[in-house]
């Protein structure tokens, strides 16, 4: 796995001189590698580069043991009535379809805060971190499809497409679902994207046990990782260790 940088800014008054870390792997095994050295996929446009993977404030559930919390539990319960089916599929036995791309395409145009083209469904399918995918139905009916890198210690939660003719918590069910199907295959570790901002927030309510990567090691305190999101939308650019 290759290691690089690109200079994005300064702040000379503080000597505050930023690059944006990345890696690029070599094998669909670095993937692994690159999630537990605080790295994501990369698919975003402006980058000509294949495989590449960005250092950012991951975070990931702890999956040994997994506790339930209330809010996991009010969750559940919700669909304790309901017949649920988890297929998991390798991607190279699953076999794409037009209407798997209106699926993604209609709940991303609906739901994602920036824009989500097929062009960049495209770059995320043929991404090498995409192991599998995971469809969830409900009563008969296929209500999430969720794009998984699934590695030999823990799984990353990347993508994931909900049908929108729902009151329930869908997104909450799916993740934590994901979470313990990913124990009954004796993984320690969900991983499940950056944590930025105050409405990143529920997920470190929603789950008891979990560590997010401060830019050198895994972190579980989640009090200053509260405080971190909180204060992201005001923050200058200046390093951390000179603002704290």
């Amino acid at each position: 796995m290759r290691i690089f940088r690109s200079e994005m800014g300064l702040n000379y008054a503080k000597y505050s001189f930023g690059y944006a870390i990345y890696a690029q792997t070599e094998s669909q095994a670095d993937g692994q590698k690159a999630l537990q050295n605080g790295f994501l996929p990369y698919t975003g446009q402006h980058l000509d580069l294949a495989n590449v993977y960005y250092l950012a404030r991951s975070l990931r559930i702890h999956l040994q043991p997994l506790e339930l919390s209330s809010e996991n539990r009010r969750v559940l319960r919700k669909y304790e009535e309901a017949k649920v089916k988890l297929e998991l599929h390798p991607i190279s036995d699953y076999r794409w379809q037009s209407e798997d791309t209106d699926f993604c395409l209609t709940y991303a145009n609906e739901r994602f805060s920036t824009s989500f083209t097929a062009d960049r469904l495209d770059r995320i399918r043929q991404h090498r971190h995409l192991t599998h995918y995971l469809e969830i139905h409900i009563d008969a009916e296929r209500q999430a499809l969720i794009f998984l890198h699934c590695g030999s210690e823990g799984w990353h939660y990347w993508f994931a497409f909900f049908c929108l003719d729902t009151t329930n918590p869908l997104g909450k069910f799916a993740m934590l679902r994901s979470a313990q199907l990913a124990v009954e295959h004796g993984l320690s570790h969900l991983y499940i994207g950056t944590c930025y901002g105050s409405h990143s927030l529920y997920k470190v309510r929603d789950f008891k046990s979990i560590s997010f990567y401060d830019g050198s090691e895994w972190c579980t305190d989640k009090k200053k990782l509260k405080a971190w999101c909180k204060s992201d939308e005001n923050c200058e650019l200046t390093d951390r260790l000179k603002r704290e």
